[in-house]
């Protein structure tokens, strides 16, 4: 391609222009490389120790067995009606 042809190609372009928009971007940018930095400075404030041997977060749960169907409560003494057992599956 000629010298001729790059020339009319550039001529024709409007030069680029930074407007609102590329602005914000820019703020944006700084604002989270900021906070980015903040963070970790902050986090290096804490120390770095491992917890002791022996040492659980949590206490274990205590074992829970599920009820079964023979330990259902005892139908009311004024006679009305129990409610649909969730449990039992449906027929």
């Amino acid at each position: 391609m000629s010298t001729y042809g790059m020339k009319k190609l550039t001529e024709n372009r409007a030069p680029a222009r930074d407007d609102a928009y590329t602005v914000m971007l820019s703020i944006s940018l700084l604002a989270m490389i900021a906070a980015c930095v903040i963070l970790f400075y902050d986090l290096k404030r804490y120390p770095s120790t491992t917890p002791p041997a022996g040492f659980s977060k949590l206490p274990a749960a205590p074992q829970v067995t599920p009820p079964t169907d023979t330990q259902q409560p005892p139908p009311p003494a004024d006679g009305t009606a129990q409610p649909a057992n969730p449990n039992q599956p449906i027929p």
